[in-house]
């Protein structure tokens, strides 16, 4: 069986923390952890019974220990903001030219004129055609008169269905609508969490505030268990160099 390998977990310190909260008798608290600086951190996290305010959240309690452990640097980073679609354009309307409206009316009304002028020719024709002959059989009468022309012989001749095509300005105004709610949907999304940002700032810097006002901490000593003594802290502690958060776009 292959072994294996395990990374080794980095070792905690020791700390003794001395410190008065709301002007009390002096308390003396011990935590382990990696560094000094989270050794603040738990001291605040377990200072928040003695702050106003109801019960926060996991990521709100980690804002507040953050920005109370390292005063004046970003705690928080800024949300990341949806992309906005920018709004469909107006349909343009485009109108026919007059022109060319003036010889469709000038070539429509020629064709009907010329429908008149072959409808009179056919009633004359049909008004000056010979009388029927009263010696001939009226059976050859029947078969002389011209035959119905048949439905089928019609639609020969009838002009193709058209087709329906779909009203540009109809679609663009779906397309439009869609458009629309995502900008609707985008724009309420990136303000939630906009306001979610600021709300979570100005809560942890109000509860740091606070705490200041009533905590005071009076030494930090670290063990050093090789020597098995203590060593003193210098606090407050230097500001560690963080890259600052970019404020979310608009």
């Amino acid at each position: 069986m292959s072994s294996i390998k395990r990374e080794r977990e980095p070792d905690l310190n020791q700390f003794r923390i001395e410190y008065v909260i709301s002007d009390d008798i002096p308390v003396e608290t011990y935590f382990m952890a990696l560094n000094e600086r989270e050794a603040i951190k738990m001291l605040a996290r377990s200072c928040l019974k003695h702050l106003s305010g109801g019960k926060l959240s996991d990521q709100a309690v980690d804002c507040f220990v953050d920005a109370f452990a390292n005063p004046g640097q970003p705690f928080l980073e800024a949300p990341e903001m949806l992309t906005v679609p920018e709004p469909l354009p107006d349909l343009e309307v485009v109108t026919e030219n007059p022109i060319k409206n003036e010889d469709r009316q000038s070539t429509g009304e020629t064709q009907k004129d010329s429908g008149e002028v072959f409808a009179t020719t056919e009633d004359d024709q049909s008004e000056g055609s010979l009388p029927a002959d009263p010696f001939r059989d009226s059976s050859d009468q029947k078969e002389t008169k011209p035959k119905d022309k048949t439905s089928d012989e019609q639609n020969v001749f009838a002009a193709p269905p058209k087709e329906t095509k779909p009203d540009p300005a109809i679609e663009h105004a779906e397309k439009k609508q869609v458009r629309d709610e995502e900008i609707i949907l985008a724009t309420t999304e990136n303000q939630r969490r906009r306001e979610e940002f600021e709300n979570l700032c100005s809560m942890a810097l109000s509860r740091v505030e606070e705490l200041n006002l009533k905590l005071s901490i009076l030494k930090i000593e670290e063990h050093n268990r090789w020597s098995d003594e203590w060593n003193c802290v210098p606090y407050p502690l230097p500001n560690e160099t963080k890259e600052p958060s970019e404020h979310p776009e608009e």
